[in-house]
């Protein structure tokens, strides 16, 4: 049931066109809706679908710079809003009721009076597991315990549904959440106080402060969105104001603990920015393409720039554990390159290191005895590990990997032969193991190539564009970030494993 709710979350999301050209009110939803809710129902979300701008949606994922997995399903998504407005639908809702929470779901669809209430039931039968019966004018669709409920269901006029989808706007994607008594009393009960961070006092004194939710968005030329809190009164938006203002800065503090000191900043801008302001007896957040370009995406870049740091971080401390593993099964770490025995080169110690990444199946698919492009070898590229794949790389053809070992005079992969740990005089915590270079180094993962380190230039190929510079795995399995900035003799005794420099800390 909860792909039922993913998927409607995701359409609701992309079936997104322009703003004020809605010819619908709330008073019209509200006789549509009727017959389909009670005082349980707590959540509505609205979709207008013939004011879609898919195409729109999908730029703004790319802007935001969301997963590839996210980015895709753009035709599914155009096919379906196609054959419902050909089959005659136009608006469409799904219903939540509190005593089912998100169990069940209840779609009502309207249809045209040229439009097929069947055909547009055939399209809602494609989003999860829902049943649809058509109905003069309309389909209604659910679940079998959705629909079984609705045969028993008292409904029961719900005033706050047309309210709140007027003051929405004329979006074409709106929601609306009305808070049930059972679930302002679960709260009061769950947490009588309120944390000091908040303003502290009772939670009994707030509750009363909502009486329902509304948001709306556009995606198409610009971008617009809005979200309407309704108060009892004045005074009561007025408390609830100042816990919002408040919450909002606990939250970014607590989410800027996790990234990089120098987040903070571009976060806590958002602040104000997403805080509701008081309007009589109302609080209103208005959204437009300024904030978005000036300060969300900018903002929102940066805690997914900080994930991604921390996610090649990790892969760099799996690869340095293996290396590690490799060690203490062959006393020594792996070399650079593996050769047959007339000395040519085979395959990289990306290889050789898979059985200690929990990748001992895929190993044994090589031959061991050929080179990396090998007939055999080279189907085999295509089944990189993600540990090899480095999420700060950005134009990397896939199979190719930056994660590198230095190559080169007294580096750790110096020798034909691996180096075992009592070579690393300078010490493991000062000798470099690994990198990951900037994409014009990527290598075929199989591939042995690394690396080769320039002592003129040891920085060369290290620092992607606009980096500040760039992660290394040490010999003790640590992995730092390492300054553009740091001096050349610096970083030149830190790749080389017996040196004797004193290391400078710049």
């Amino acid at each position: 049931m909860k792909k039922t709710l993913a998927a409607f979350v995701l359409v609701a999301f992309c079936w997104t066109g322009r703003a004020g050209d809605a010819k619908t009110d709330g008073a019209t939803h509200g006789k549509v809706l009727a017959p389909y809710v009670d005082e349980d129902t707590f959540l509505l979300v609205h979709l207008d679908v013939s004011r879609a701008n898919i195409e729109a949606v999908f730029e703004r994922v790319k802007e935001l710079g969301a997963p590839k997995h996210m980015q895709e399903g753009k035709a599914v998504l155009e096919g379906l809003r196609g054959r419902f407005l050909k089959a005659g639908g136009k608006d469409a809702y799904a219903l939540w009721n509190w005593g089912n929470a998100f169990e069940d779901v209840l779609v009502v669809a309207t249809v045209t009076k040229d439009g097929s209430a069947d055909k547009v039931a055939e399209v809602l039968s494609e989003i999860g597991p829902l049943q649809a019966k058509a109905q003069p004018g309309l389909v209604v669709a659910g679940t079998p315990a959705a629909l079984a409920r609705l045969k028993d269901l008292k409904s029961q006029p719900v005033p706050a549904l047309a309210k709140a989808l007027d003051a929405a706007g004329k979006h074409a994607a709106q929601v609306v959440f009305v808070p049930p008594s059972a679930l302002k009393r679960s709260l009061i009960e769950t947490f009588p106080d309120l944390p000091n961070e908040l303003g502290g006092g009772k939670s009994e004194d707030l509750a009363p402060s909502v009486l329902w939710a509304a948001g709306g968005l556009s995606v198409g030329d610009t971008l617009q969105a809005k979200l309407v809190i309704q108060s009892q009164d004045a005074r009561a938006a007025e408390r609830f104001g100042q816990f919002a203002e408040k919450f909002m800065v606990f939250a970014q503090l607590q989410g800027a603990g996790a990234v990089p000191p120098d987040l903070p900043p571009d976060v806590l801008k958002l602040i104000p920015m997403l805080t509701p302001k008081v309007q009589g007896d109302r609080l209103v957040l208005d959204l437009g393409d300024r904030e978005f370009k000036n300060v969300i995406q900018p903002a929102i870049a940066k805690v997914q720039n900080a994930a991604k740091r921390q996610t090649s971080a990790n892969n760099l401390k799996q690869i340095g554990l293996a290396m590690h593993i490799f060690h203490d099964n062959h006393r020594s770490f792996p070399p650079a390159v593996s050769y047959d025995a007339k000395g040519k080169p085979l395959l990289s110690w990306r290889v050789h290191v898979l059985p200690f990444l929990d990748q001992a199946e895929l190993y044994l698919q090589f031959k061991l005895d050929e080179p990396w492009d090998s007939d055999h070898n080279k189907k085999l590229i295509a089944k990189i590990p993600e540990v090899f794949v480095s999420p700060e790389a950005k134009k990397v053809e896939r199979g190719k990997t930056t994660y590198l070992v230095p190559v080169g005079p007294r580096t750790i992969f110096s020798e034909k032969k691996g180096t075992t740990l009592n070579k690393i005089t300078d010490g493991t915590s000062n000798t470099i193991l690994a990198v990951d270079a900037e994409d014009s180094r990527a290598v075929f993962w199989t591939q042995p190539d690394d690396y080769k380190l320039d002592p003129k230039q040891p920085i060369a190929g290290l620092v992607r564009p606009d980096a500040k510079g760039f992660q290394v795995l040490f010999a003790d399995g640590s992995v730092r970030f390492i300054a553009s900035t740091v001096n050349a003799d610096t970083l030149n005794a830190l790749f080389t494993m017996d040196g004797g420099e004193v290391i400078q800390n710049d």
